[in-house]
C-alpha cells in the first residue's frame, strides 16, 4: 500500500487527512488516464535509449576533437617546419582537421554547457588577459602577415584558445580530453 506523508502547515488550515485525500484522488485520476489509439503509435524514446545516444554522441565528439587536434597540429608542424609553409596540401589537411575538431567540440557542448560557470569564468582576470592576448595575436596576424594564410591561422588559433578556455564550462567531459587539449594548446 502506498503510504503518503504530508506536512501540515499552520497557515494553510488544512488537516493532514484532507491533504492525504487530495493526493490519493490525484493518484486515482492519474491511473485512470486512457491512452488513445493515436498515442499508441507514437515512438517515445525511453531513458535507456537517451542515455545510449548521449554516450555515443560523447564518444563521437571525443574522437573528432582528438583526431582534429593531433592531425591538425601534425600537419601544421610538418608543413611549417619542413616546407616553410609553402606546401598548400598540408594547409588543406589542417583545415579539414580543424573543421572536424570544431564539429566535435560543438557536438560535445550541445546541451552540455553551463551558462552559470561561463558567467563565473568570464569575470576572472587571467581569462580576460588570455582573451586579450589572443585578440592581439589575431590582430597582428591580420595586420602583419607572415604569409598568405596568416590571418586564417590567427583566427584558428583564436578559436582554439577560446575553446580551451570554455572547456571549464562543459558539464560532462573526459580528463584525458582536457589534458590532450592542454598539450596541443601549449605546443
Amino acid at each position: 500500500m502506498l503510504e503518503l506523508r504530508t506536512k501540515v502547515y499552520e497557515s494553510d488550515g488544512l488537516s493532514r487527512a484532507t491533504r492525504v485525500q487530495a493526493i490519493q484522488d490525484n493518484i486515482n485520476t492519474a491511473s485512470e488516464i486512457h491512452i488513445s489509439e493515436e498515442d499508441e503509435g507514437c515512438n517515445v524514446p525511453d531513458l535507456e535509449q537517451i542515455n545510449k545516444a548521449l554516450v555515443l554522441r560523447r564518444k563521437i565528439a571525443y574522437t573528432l576533437i582528438t583526431s582534429g587536434m593531433i592531425g591538425g597540429s601534425l600537419s601544421f608542424i610538418i608543413g611549417d617546419i619542413y616546407f616553410d609553409g609553402k606546401e598548400y596540401a598540408f594547409h588543406i589537411i589542417m583545415y579539414v582537421f580543424f573543421v572536424g575538431g570544431l564539429c566535435g567540440y560543438f557536438l560535445l557542448t550541445y546541451q552540455n554547457f553551463s551558462i552559470i560557470l561561463f558567467k563565473r569564468l568570464i569575470y576572472q582576470i587571467n581569462v580576460v588577459l588570455i582573451l586579450i592576448y589572443a585578440i592581439a595575436n589575431l590582430a597582428i596576424d591580420i595586420a602583419v602577415p607572415k604569409h598568405d594564410n596568416s590571418g586564417l591561422f590567427g583566427l584558428m588559433y583564436f578559436v582554439i584558445i577560446c575553446s580551451f578556455l570554455l572547456f571549464d564550462c562543459i558539464d560532462i567531459k573526459s580528463k584525458k580530453l582536457v589534458l590532450a587539449n592542454a598539450l596541443v594548446v601549449s605546443i
